[in-house]
């Protein structure tokens, strides 16, 4: 092993950190965007599309059920067998079980991120910018990927930087952040070369795993429609033919319910 000077030994650590900083901003930036960015995004869908498309869902998930309900009578009634409503709904039921959970997860999922969104607007941009920045200096010390010879204390700690961050925890994530503030500005007390240089190639493999994460992200719902939110044109086009499914839904559910009721009245069964 060649002995290295006091200047190398300060070029490889000052390179090291730099590439600390470089990892932890994005990831910082990652973090940001699964968990500010996805439930902006979502609500702003929700808000200018997808309250409608999930009520085309739910709808049409209506239409099909009620179309084997008469599938199912008017066989019976060509049978002459006996006519059972309970039982039919309880039949259409389990038909349609993963459809219904389908639409419970849509459901679910809407009002998630309606409540997610609500605690993000309590939050003012000078707090999540805080909050952000908190973030990416506690990182450059915990974060395991960047600092694999973390103690099991410190690794306890940064899944409390975690939970404060996903919670919007501004309290909680200032007083881990003093917790440790005394040692975020101490640079590495690495002194082997091939120590330094193997973990300068591992946050480079680090840093491009995350930047293929970030762009994969970015290649996903909702952020396929962030340009296209901000579209007027897109979004009237897109509501038009939503209001239109709509309608036509509405009016073929009605219409075959009134079908349903004169198949049923026929047989001297009221339906209301």
């Amino acid at each position: 092993m060649l002995p290295m000077n006091t200047d190398q030994l300060a070029e490889l650590l000052k390179e090291l950190s730099a590439m600390k900083n470089a990892l932890a901003q994005l990831l910082a930036e990652k973090e940001y965007m699964l968990i500010y960015d996805t439930v902006r995004l979502e609500s702003e869908y929700m808000e200018k599309v997808g309250h409608l498309e999930y009520t085309i869902f739910h709808l049409d998930l209506k239409l099909k059920k009620l179309l084997r309900k008469i599938e199912i009578v008017r066989s019976k009634i060509a049978g002459n067998e006996p006519i059972d409503l309970e039982m039919i709904d309880a039949q259409i039921e389990r038909e349609f079980a993963e459809d219904k959970k389908e639409d419970k997860k849509r459901s679910d999922h809407m009002s998630f991120v309606e409540e997610e969104d609500k605690k993000q607007k309590k939050l003012s941009k000078e707090h999540a910018k805080t909050l952000k920045e908190m973030y990416y200096k506690l990182a450059k010390k915990l974060h395991p990927d960047i600092n694999p010879d973390i103690t099991e204390q410190e690794l306890a700690l940064w899944h409390r930087v975690q939970r404060a961050y996903e919670n919007r925890d501004l309290e909680e994530m200032t007083m881990l952040y003093e917790m440790y503030e005394q040692v975020l500005e101490l640079e590495s007390e690495l002194t082997e070369r091939e120590e330094i240089i193997k973990r300068i190639e591992k946050i480079r493999v680090l840093i491009a795993q995350t930047l293929a994460d970030i762009a994969a992200i970015k290649s996903t719902f909702p952020f396929t429609f962030e340009q296209k939110l901000k579209d007027e044109d897109w979004l009237f086009a897109k509501n038009a033919i939503n209001n239109q499914l709509h309608r036509q839904l509405k009016e073929e559910y009605g219409s075959q319910y009134e079908l349903l009721r004169t198949m049923l009245s026929s047989v001297g069964i009221l339906y209301f």
